[in-house]
């Protein structure tokens, strides 16, 4: 199964970014190459419920790469910390 998301906040010094899935729960995500991506992008990826490696898309460049999931399902309240910010 797919799931989509919002890019919501980016941690460009650690490779860490917020997406804000379309269920309202956040997950995060390492980059681990130069992946394009810029707030509000919409991205999509396979679903998983563990971390593990997986392919992100973003829709609004054309950009993928291979990410790693770090947390999902993550409240809001957690995002900064979940960050490293």
């Amino acid at each position: 199964m797919q799931r989509s998301g919002i890019v919501s906040i980016l941690n460009r010094k650690q490779g860490l970014v917020a997406i804000r899935a379309e269920r309202g729960d956040y997950a995060i995500f390492e980059l681990l190459y130069e992946l394009r991506l810029d707030e509000n992008d919409t991205v999509i990826w396979n679903d998983r419920s563990d971390p593990g490696f997986v392919h992100l898309s973003n829709v609004s460049t054309g950009a993928q790469d291979d990410v790693y999931v770090r947390h999902l399902s993550i409240a809001e309240a957690d995002i900064r910390r979940c960050l490293l910010l």
